[in-house]
């Protein structure tokens, strides 16, 4: 519902520039990112080791095309990941552990970050989703 949502933002005159879509990794759809990305909007790559609900070969492909197409000014690379829910520790049945032992906020720089190099992703652009977006983001 990015784009819905974008939708909403503009007609309100929000500065699309302040704006994150967090979870767009959950698609594989480029041309839903580039709907996006191209109002100017910041996309969040933010559920990597969530593999039932997208795989993370493809959130590697849709991060590393975008990248290759010279979107990384607009993508924050991040983690989020879950300790209590309600208050509640997280229970997690040996069936889910499976399909989520990468959902931790290590997978990112143990695992993501090192396939994004091995992609040939240039480290400027690595450093401009995890460092200078965010900075750039909150600065104003």
């Amino acid at each position: 519902m990015g784009r819905e949502q974008l939708a909403i933002f503009a007609s309100e005159g929000a500065d699309m520039g302040k704006v994150i879509i967090g979870h767009s990794c959950g698609i594989a759809d480029l041309r839903y990112h580039t709907d996006m990305l191209d109002k100017g909007c910041l996309l969040g790559f933010d559920r990597f080791g969530l593999d039932f609900a997208q795989p993370d070969r493809l959130r590697m492909a849709s991060l590393i095309g975008l990248c290759g197409i010279g979107f990384e000014k607009q993508i924050v690379l991040s983690h989020d990941s879950v300790a209590c829910w309600l208050g509640r520790g997280l229970e997690i049945t040996p069936q889910l552990a499976r399909m989520v032992e990468n959902w931790k906020p290590s997978h990112v720089f143990q695992n993501v970050v090192p396939a994004l190099r091995k992609a040939g992703v240039a480290q400027e652009k690595i450093d401009a989703m995890l460092i200078e977006n965010p900075r750039r983001y909150f600065q104003n």
